[in-house]
């Protein structure tokens, strides 16, 4: 291995009491170069959605599979993150039943949400982070 690798990903291994059952913890991963050891640091509790996008060149991928790492490399302009996250604590009443849409004007609508049954028992908001990265896509 010779990078360390980071992954992110959702689990349902110990969320919270307080969440949505239906929601999951956001964990990051690193593989050490080292020796191969995987670290697990929980980051988010009560994470309904989890969206990573990717402009390089002209084009957002949510997928970057297809491509080679030296277009990946030389050509990534900025990611947007989109996490919708639980906000509150359960309530007896029904907080909201409205659609939330999770996406921007540049990517586009990646998911709508209806709370509905338990979740529509909890307040939920939408967390964007738009990111310019400043070692990768040198060449734009």
């Amino acid at each position: 291995m010779p990078f360390n690798r980071v992954d992110y990903f959702l689990s349902q291994d110990n969320i919270p009491s307080f969440c949505d059952p239906n929601t999951y913890e956001l964990y990051r991963s690193v593989i050490s170069q080292n020796n191969g050891s995987n670290t697990l640091m929980p980051l988010l509790d009560c994470v309904k959605a989890f969206f990573v996008e990717s402009k390089i060149g002209n084009n957002w991928y949510s997928s970057t599979s297809n491509l080679t790492p030296n277009i990946i490399n030389s050509q990534t302009q900025l990611i947007k993150v989109f996490i919708l996250k639980q906000s509150s604590k359960y309530s007896n009443s029904i907080i909201s039943t409205n659609n939330i849409p999770v996406g921007d004007g540049d990517v586009g609508t990646l998911y709508n949400f209806k709370p509905s049954g338990i979740d529509s028992h909890y307040e939920w908001k939408v967390i964007k982070m738009t990111i310019k990265p400043m070692n990768i896509g040198q060449n734009q």
